[in-house]
């Protein structure tokens, strides 16, 4: 029926959404903070996030962790800062260097794809595609507690979904 084993599901940004549960099980949902107010620079974002990957995947290895991929620079001209930028590829570049050293598959999943495949509306982007995916996982009685573990909720949906296929096409986690 479902794959064996954890599955994570992950929206990197300054507060980390985590989702991580056995497909077919309801997910554990939760959020990280990584940016703090009093940062003085984005070293300290990128060591808590480092210190937080070493522990969680010290133990009980998810079988493969889907992460919302990143979206590229251009599509954000003019609404960010360089900041903001360092910080957003830099948490996606630690994060899943720490999965990949520990062995962990990482496969980044399109917005608009696994939006689509948990709610059925690809197309809604921004704080209208969050929203919808929150209201999805309080339909499902997730109760994520912030938008970040919501949208780890749709991706780890989406992540449990492609267990399957993984498995009948004999490809190694």
């Amino acid at each position: 029926m479902g794959a064996e084993g954890l599955v994570m599901g992950l929206d990197i940004a300054g507060r980390t959404g985590v989702a991580e549960g056995v497909p077919g099980s309801v997910p554990k949902l939760y959020s990280v903070p990584f940016v703090l107010e009093d940062d003085d620079s984005a070293s300290e974002c990128f060591g808590r996030a480092v210190r937080w990957a070493a522990t969680r995947f010290k133990d009980n290895l998810p079988i493969g962790v889907w992460v919302e991929g990143v979206v590229p620079e251009t599509a954000l001209q003019g609404r960010t800062n360089f900041n903001a930028s360092l910080i957003r590829v830099g948490l996606y570049a630690v994060l899943i260097g720490v999965a990949r050293a520990k062995g962990i598959p990482i496969y980044p999943v399109n917005i608009g794809k696994y939006r689509k495949a948990f709610t059925g509306h690809g197309g809604l982007s921004g704080p209208e595609g969050k929203q919808l995916v929150f209201k999805q996982c309080k339909l499902l009685g997730w109760n994520p507690p912030d938008l970040d573990a919501s949208d780890a909720g749709g991706v780890w949906f989406y992540g449990c979904g492609k267990c399957d296929s993984l498995y009948q096409q004999n490809l190694k986690f």
